[in-house]
């Protein structure tokens, strides 16, 4: 019979190779499989969400393999660059995609709810603050806009160029989002500690 081992996604008893990335897992359950179904687990490896993988042991060559799920590629890709995959998401329209891949980690998609909140709020202090200043000359409304804009360190330039599109009579969210695909407010958004540091390298 083949032996499975199942990783879900905080188990701390098994450690990880030199040079690995820290996905912390929750428990570790030995099963033995009779019949070995290459194209179920291939399935399995797919659909599985909250696994962190399977550790199959092969007795007659006394070898384990280890095979990790989608889920797993999916969280550790967020973990390793997690501001900018946020960004990508919140500009490309596809939260609920981001969130749907983070099934299982509820503290991720927390952190992608609070970073998607801070930044449809700033979305709304443009709005507000374009539109409270349209009565200006355009001159003295920017000179108003850039002011206001400190408020939001390392977001100026999205606060700003939204601002002026609500002041013009715009929607400014088209003018926001294209800001921020720039990339520019990476290190902002670093700066807020949205995202926990749950990846690290293991140096031994």
């Amino acid at each position: 019979p083949l032996t499975h081992r199942r990783q879900t996604h905080r188990d701390r008893r098994v450690p990880p190779p030199q040079g690995a990335l820290l996905l912390p897992l929750e428990h570790v359950a030995w099963e033995e499989v009779e019949g070995f179904d290459p194209e179920g687990l291939r399935e399995s490896l797919k659909e599985t969400q909250g696994i962190e993988g399977h550790v199959a042991h092969l007795p007659e060559e006394g070898e384990f393999v280890k095979f990790k799920t989608g889920w797993a590629f999916r969280v550790a890709d967020l973990l390793l660059r997690p501001e900018a995959r946020f960004l990508e998401a919140y500009v490309g329209q596809s939260i609920d995609d981001l969130l749907a891949a983070l099934a299982g980690r509820e503290d991720l998609q927390g952190a992608v709810l609070q970073a998607m909140s801070f930044l449809s709020g700033l979305l709304g202090e443009t709005a507000g603050t374009g539109k409270a200043l349209q009565a200006l000359p355009r001159k003295e409304a920017w000179l108003k806009v850039q002011e206001e804009a400190k408020r939001w360190e390392g977001f100026e330039g999205a606060f700003a160029r939204a601002a002026m599109a609500a002041y013009e009579g715009r929607d400014p969210r088209p003018e926001y989002l294209a800001e921020l695909r720039k990339g520019k407010h990476l290190e902002a958004l670093k700066a807020r500690n949205f995202f926990p540091k749950v990846g690290r390298e293991v140096v031994g």
